[in-house]
């Protein structure tokens, strides 16, 4: 039987070189550690490469939702028709333009960078409940936010200055805020248990 000193000895070898020794006849262990295979240069950098798009598509996503709902509110405070109506179709313009490019970002990124990385896309818990919260933001944006967009849109489209904001505006906007909060919280808390990595 080896003794206390090689089993330590042996399962300090295996940590550092991120490998299971196993012990031979005699109790006995490589002295000598094997020379492991490591992949090609090409792929780490195919990784960082595919890493940083999908990084870049989450900043571009969560920036985009944050600063076009503060645009939003802080056109409507001026009470200005010309104003809230230019906003406002500033608003679909840049949700369409950085929102598709973010979601497109994020899933070209994750996706790519799990298969270069021999990691299953739907295999760890906590790669699934990111996706499941991303997924979920995405429904509630496409099925409540751009409706809600694109009615308060109609509704001031072609005022100028001087005109009556309509009531149906304002009711739209107070919606269009409240699902844009709840929408968002999925983002957030995907991102925290992308980055933590949460057992799930």
């Amino acid at each position: 039987m080896p003794d206390f000193e090689s089993i330590t000895a042996l399962a300090q070898w295996g940590h550092i070189h991120d490998v299971e020794p196993r012990l031979t006849v005699g109790g006995r262990f490589p002295t000598r550690p094997a020379p492991l295979p490591h992949p090609p240069k090409r792929l780490f950098v195919m990784y960082d490469v595919l890493k940083l798009l999908h990084v870049l598509g989450v900043v571009i996503l969560i920036g985009n939702v944050t600063i076009t709902a503060f645009w939003k509110v802080f056109s409507d405070l001026t009470g200005r028709a010309e104003v809230i109506a230019h906003a406002t179709r500033g608003v679909i313009v840049a949700d369409w333009i950085f929102t598709l490019l973010g979601i497109a970002l994020v899933a070209l990124g994750g996706f790519g960078a799990a298969a270069v990385g021999g990691l299953s896309a739907f295999g760890p818990g906590w790669l699934v409940a990111g996706e499941v919260l991303f997924v979920l933001s995405g429904l509630i944006w496409i099925g409540i936010l751009v409706p809600l967009q694109i009615k308060q849109d109609r509704a001031v489209r072609g005022l100028r200055s001087g005109d009556a904001i309509p009531e149906a505006y304002w009711r739209y906007g107070r919606l269009w805020l409240i699902w844009g909060v709840i929408a968002t919280l999925p983002l957030i808390a995907a991102v925290y248990v992308m980055i933590a990595k949460i057992p799930v």
